[in-house]
């Protein structure tokens, strides 16, 4: 069999030798055939799918041969690389990384991810926006309190266009406001004495 990744496409292509010319080809499967060649595209269903070809020749004698294609699943994982508490004081920032796999090794192609949710949640800053990247980390910035749900959407290239193929589970990031603390440098200071307070 043939293991392949989500969205992959995969060509095969028939040879044979012997039998009185000319002779037909004919295809079973999913996708396109044109003579010898047979484009197989149902790889965004995960499973297990059969290709055969059939050759016929004049006197109408054939020889059949198949293919199984394992199309593996795709599973999108989120982790929170930094820091390491999910409850955060408000303005703070967090570091995340996607995990895309295919079956049990890493997804390959051409990726992009679309962090969310977006714009509730800052994800880089305004200057280079993080929250669709090409590469699996991102930073997420929290301008204001509450609980957020962090999750990644995970496209991939198939021709000229991208396709989503996979979306994580959500990891939930409450955002607390800051606590203030003062101390001072004297506990018990007497008059005209200056005291620093520290925040």
């Amino acid at each position: 069999p043939i293991h392949a990744q989500l969205g992959d496409v995969i060509d095969f292509v028939v040879s044979f030798e012997g039998g009185i010319p000319p002779h037909e080809v004919t295809w079973s499967g999913e996708g396109d055939a044109k003579d010898e060649k047979f484009t197989f595209i149902k790889t965004r269903q995960p499973g297990t799918h059969t290709v055969s070809a059939t050759v016929t020749d004049d006197e109408g004698n054939s020889a059949t041969a198949s293919c199984q294609v394992i199309v593996d699943v795709l599973t999108v994982e989120i982790e929170k690389t930094s820091p390491s508490e999910n409850v955060l004081p408000m303005g703070s920032k967090a570091s995340f990384r996607a995990v895309v796999k295919s079956g049990q090794t890493s997804a390959s192609g051409e990726l992009k991810f679309l962090w969310q949710p977006h714009p509730e949640v800052q994800f880089g800053d305004d200057k280079n926006p993080l929250f669709e990247t090409t590469s699996p980390n991102t930073t997420a910035t929290y301008t204001k309190t509450g609980k957020f749900p962090i999750w990644v959407q995970v496209l991939k290239k198939m021709g000229e266009t991208y396709q989503t193929v996979g979306e994580s589970d959500q990891i939930m990031i409450e955002v607390v406001a800051p606590e203030l603390k003062l101390t001072a440098n004297k506990t018990d200071p007497y008059i005209g004495d200056a005291v620093e307070i520290t925040v």
